[in-house]
């Protein structure tokens, strides 16, 4: 009897167990892995495909509030032609003018966007569904440690969400924005 693949489960693992990719690392020096490193790179960024054309940042800070132990900044900055991008950006109190400190950019997953980031909530059911469960401030944390932090929020969330008529119901709104 032939071997019977029904579900695509079945058949995406069949076809992991006979994929060998073709950048598989399978060198044994440091100079094997430089070389690999230098062919993976091109072919990841062919992947990506063109990068947008740079274009001037055009920051404007729109809000400063004095937090506990930080300042709260929300900017806006241009990403490309087409796109301004919505940001916090934690700067904590005791930082020197002038002076460099280590910055982290605090990405948010798929939920709504940079405000988990930075712990804002409107209320504490707001703060201990979306946020405390998952540790997600995890901004506002890095901030009091002495980091500046900016959280963005990435297009298809929080401030950037498509418009619902575009996404109809049962629709991925990354799919179709992008």
């Amino acid at each position: 009897m032939s071997r019977r693949l029904i579900t695509v489960r079945q058949s995406v693992g069949e076809m992991i167990r006979e994929l060998k990719p073709r950048l598989t690392f399978e060198g044994e020096s440091r100079e094997d892995w430089r070389k690999w490193r230098r062919a993976f790179r091109r072919q990841l960024l062919k992947n990506l495909g063109p990068f947008p054309d740079e274009v001037p940042l055009d920051a404007e800070v729109v809000s400063r509030i004095e937090m506990d132990g930080y300042v709260e900044e929300k900017v806006l900055f241009d990403s490309d032609r087409f796109s301004t991008v919505p940001a916090y950006v934690l700067i904590p109190d005791d930082i020197e003018e002038g002076e460099r400190r280590p910055a982290v950019l605090c990405a948010h997953g798929h939920g709504r966007g940079k405000i988990d980031v930075v712990g804002e909530a409107r209320d504490g059911e707001e703060y201990n569904k979306f946020i405390k469960p998952l540790n997600y401030d995890y901004g506002r944390q890095l901030v009091r440690r002495g980091y500046i932090v900016i959280a963005p929020d990435w297009r298809c969330f929080g401030e950037r969400e498509p418009n619902p008529e575009w996404v109809r119901p049962y629709r991925d709104k990354c799919n179709v924005s992008y």
